[in-house]
C-alpha cells in the first residue's frame, strides 16, 4: 500500500470528514490515576512508618496525578501478584517504591 492510500483509509476508518480532525483514543480523555503499592510485613506489624507513601502522595499531589488507593502488602508473592492486578485494573500508573 503506498503512502498515499493510507490517509483515506485512515479517514474512513476513523470517519474524518476534515483534515482538522484528529481521533483521540478515550483512554487520552480520561484522567490518569495512580496507586502506590508498599511491600513489607513489617509496615503491616506496624515496626517502621510507611514514609514513601507519604511522599509519594505529596508528589503525586504537586503533578496534580489523583491517586484514590494506597496498599501495602507483606512479602509473599502471591499476595503481591494478586495486588498488582488489582491495582492493574483500576488505574493507570503504578508506583511500587523500593527500598
Amino acid at each position: 500500500m503506498s503512502k498515499s492510500n493510507i490517509s483515506p483509509i485512515f479517514n474512513q476508518v476513523f470517519n474524518i470528514t476534515s483534515s482538522s480532525q484528529i481521533p483521540i483514543p478515550n483512554s487520552f480523555l480520561t484522567p490518569m490515576s495512580a496507586e502506590i503499592i508498599c511491600v513489607g510485613t513489617e509496615m503491616l506489624l506496624g515496626d517502621i512508618l510507611n514514609s514513601n507513601a507519604q511522599y509519594l502522595a505529596q508528589q503525586l499531589a504537586q503533578l496534580g496525578i489523583p491517586h484514590y488507593y494506597q496498599t501495602v502488602v507483606g512479602d509473599n508473592p502471591d499476595r503481591l501478584k494478586e495486588v498488582i492486578e488489582i491495582a492493574a485494573s483500576r488505574v493507570q500508573i503504578l508506583i511500587l517504591p523500593v527500598v
